[in-house]
């Protein structure tokens, strides 16, 4: 297309997901984490594991919710048989 900024755009998007939240929370949460004790490397790796994790987490658990749905049982009974996996 003539005049087709799209290849510009690309660069300008608004963050998403896990980088979206540590774009925001973790500037906001590094003077707290440094008046409970924290250094700044801990509290950066800490951050990164925690959202590393949370951003692969939620795919897990739709699934878990669609199967429990499927085989019409209970979320709690379900996890409870989950625990030794």
């Amino acid at each position: 297309m003539v005049g087709s900024n799209r290849a510009l755009d690309r660069g300008r998007r608004a963050p998403r997901g896990a980088s979206l939240a540590q774009t925001y929370f973790a500037p906001l949460l590094l003077p707290i984490a440094g008046q409970i004790g924290l250094s700044e490397i801990h509290y950066a790796l800490v951050l990164i594991i925690a959202m590393g994790i949370g951003g692969f987490m939620p795919l897990a658990g739709v699934g878990f919710y669609v199967c429990c749905a499927i085989m019409q049982t209970d979320i709690e009974e379900a996890s409870r048989a989950m625990v030794p996996i």
